[in-house]
């Protein structure tokens, strides 16, 4: 009776564990991704406003003869 048998892959938990690994990994990538593309659009916004504001207080450029 003292003998152990083989367990089947996933039993002792380790693949269990590498799996929650993989999970893990993939959804801190998607966290990194959404937070670049969300400062990439917050910056965009920003030049935006910038932009219009620099516009709104500009003056139009007089002629030669006015």
């Amino acid at each position: 009776m003292g003998s152990s048998l083989p367990l089947p892959s996933g039993i002792d938990g380790e693949s269990f564990a590498q799996f929650g690994d993989a999970v893990t990994h993939a959804l801190l990538g998607l966290a990194i991704a959404f937070r670049a593309v969300a400062r990439k659009a917050i910056d965009h916004f920003a030049d935006q406003l910038a932009d219009g504001l620099e516009f709104g207080l500009a003056e139009a450029t007089r002629g030669a003869c006015g």
